[in-house]
């Protein structure tokens, strides 16, 4: 899974990204990706949540995504890809279509 900030929540910004994050590191997903601001809430809230700190990849730029997805990622994965609209997320599905050849 790869989330993205979620904006324009105002004060309790921060509070809420932890929670997400431990939403998600609730879920047993194979690993979890977040790209944003609030990258490293969401990975505190994973973590918090018992999620392994190797399976938690808290990145800066969408190329660092798309290099560790690529590295973890097999045949008949599944990938859940979310954020907020100007978080622009679809430019890991293009990067990743390119590099798979599926463009």
């Amino acid at each position: 899974m790869v989330l993205g900030d979620m904006l324009e929540l105002g004060p309790g910004t921060a509070d809420f990204h932890i929670q997400a994050g431990r939403r998600v590191g609730e879920m047993a997903f194979g690993h979890l990706f977040f790209l944003g601001d609030q990258r490293d809430r969401l990975a505190e809230g994973a973590r918090s949540a018992g999620m392994e700190g190797g399976r938690v990849h808290s990145l800066s730029v969408p190329e660092e995504v798309v290099k560790g997805l690529e590295e973890v990622m097999e045949e008949g994965d599944w990938l859940l890809i979310k954020g907020s609209r100007r978080m622009k997320m679809e430019r890991i599905v293009e990067a990743l279509a390119d590099r798979l050849g599926k463009a």
